[in-house]
């Protein structure tokens, strides 16, 4: 790892970090990155991750408002993400950055610009987290993408794309993402290629199309479920913690 790279930490809370890492079109909101450690986190060599893409950020719909950047967004009730890594139980960090308005994300989904994501965060727990003390330097272990609406289409990029990490990518969490008319191909195609890899969709009524016509492709490595949520701002929150106690990649603490 580059020890040189500078990666400036904003502020800590208990268990996370906030990291100054810049995707571009963040604005009006400032750039930001959380990075949560769960209790208990036992430092290996190979660090798992989950990489949570959020969804518009439209006060009308489940807020916050635009100019907020992920610290408000995950204190918010209806995305307790790292309240539920917690009770998870793995030995997985959850890395979230602050996306544009309307989800955008940057340098983020182009191939050599999330590999540098990446080398950030590992250098962001070597300078600040739980591996300033951690020798060989910490390494990109398993992958989970995670989405919430909007956050769909740049899920979808990062997994088709190629970039180092294509193969680390073991699982993808969807929450009522399946928006536009070829993401079934498309996650078809990625399931036909990535066949070590799982897709779980957890759909509700704007996203059901999409979501039934990827079921009816019958790919053996994606699940696709009507979700039980109320609404769907609440849908990572219904289902965040089965998949975490589910998920055959993520080891136990």
């Amino acid at each position: 790892m580059n020890e040189n790279l500078e990666v400036r930490l904003l502020k800590r809370e208990e268990h996370t970090l906030y990291v100054d890492i810049s995707l571009g079109e963040e604005s009006p909101a400032r750039p930001m990155t959380g990075i949560f450690i769960p209790e208990n986190y036992v430092p290996q060599r190979q660090v798992d991750l989950i990489l949570y893409l959020h969804g518009y950020k439209n006060i009308d719909i489940c807020g916050p408002d635009e100019s907020v950047s992920i610290d408000g967004y995950w204190s918010s009730a209806h995305w307790p993400l790292r309240e539920e890594t917690n009770r998870g139980g793995k030995n997985a960090i959850l890395v979230a950055p602050t996306l544009g308005p309307k989800s955008q994300a940057g340098r983020l989904i182009d191939a050599r610009g999330f590999e540098a994501y990446v080398t950030d965060i590992l250098t962001a727990l070597r300078k600040y987290g739980p591996y300033q003390t951690a020798t060989p330097d910490p390494e990109c272990g398993h992958f989970i993408l995670a989405c919430h609406s909007g956050g769909g289409e740049p899920m979808r990029k990062l997994a088709l794309g190629n970039h180092r990490y294509a193969d680390h990518i073991r699982e993808c969490w969807g929450f009522d993402c399946l928006y536009g008319s070829s993401g079934a191909e498309q996650w078809a195609k990625w399931a036909e290629h990535h066949q070590n890899a799982k897709l779980f969709i957890h759909y509700l009524h704007t996203t059901e199309a999409q979501s039934k016509d990827l079921k009816d492709k019958h790919c053996p490595n994606v699940f696709v479920q009507k979700s039980s949520a109320d609404n769907h701002c609440v849908v990572p929150r219904e289902h965040w913690l089965k998949r975490m106690k589910a998920s055959a990649v993520l080891r136990d603490k």
